[in-house]
């Protein structure tokens, strides 16, 4: 391939991204929309199938924070882009259990965004790859109970209370309620109150989806020992 045909290439995967953001960008706060990491590496992987590398690796790592860095590599092994990312493993109760990978898949993001890949502007990416993990989180709360409706979950409807304006801080109080729970039937009950946030959370950042999860099923066998 000539360098004229890669520059085209590339110009190509750009602009894939961008329109990707606008189909499965996730709005943040403020309006802006993140295009997830996942939807990149969709895009690279679909034009450049192996011929670009990703690597990562494990800075350092201490009791309070994970650093990594990320390396996008050419065919001949050149580094032609890289990002780092840092998280501490006391910021929200995702990160208490999944500290170095959610640090992996931000400094791959920021990788990603060098390179032209971020759906929207390159400040926007590096702001939104850690989903404002570091900067704000709601106060812990209990989750609401199924006497407690939980306003806008019984449709798919995202008005400005809607949690998909912030998984993160959802996910980090959903947490908080289910560490609470002290009954057998707490569990179940939660579930049921929150599956279609679940599921729209599950659409949009499986990730945090999957680790909110493994603590329901982790306290509700633990209730039901």
């Amino acid at each position: 391939m000539t360098d004229h045909n890669v520059i085209k290439v590339h110009k190509d995967i750009m602009a894939e991204a961008d329109a990707m953001n606008n189909t499965h960008g996730v709005r943040q706060k403020g309006g802006k929309k993140y295009l997830e990491v996942k939807h990149r590496i969709t895009a690279l992987r679909k034009n450049y199938a192996i011929a670009l590398g990703i690597d990562t690796t494990l800075l350092e790592a201490t009791e309070k924070f994970v650093r990594v860095q990320a390396k996008i590599t050419d065919p001949e092994g050149r580094i032609i882009g890289s990002g780092m990312a840092e998280e501490y493993r006391d910021d929200g109760y995702v990160n208490k259990t999944s500290a170095l990978e959610n640090a992996e898949t931000s400094a791959i993001g920021r990788a990603l965004a060098s390179l032209g890949l971020h759906g929207g502007e390159y400040a926007s990416a590096n702001e939104l790859d850690a989903v404002d993990r570091k900067t704000e989180h709601q106060a812990d709360a209990p989750a609401p109970m199924p006497d407690d409706p939980i306003p806008g979950n019984e449709d798919d409807s995202k008005g400005p209370n809607h949690p998909s304006h912030d998984w993160q801080a959802w996910a980090d109080t959903q947490v908080s309620a289910i560490q609470a729970m002290t009954q057998p039937a707490e569990p179940l009950k939660w579930l049921n109150n929150n599956k279609n946030y679940l599921k729209q959370l599950r659409q949009e950042q499986s990730f945090i989806a999957d680790v909110l999860l493994e603590n329901y099923k982790s306290k509700k066998e633990e209730l039901n020992k």
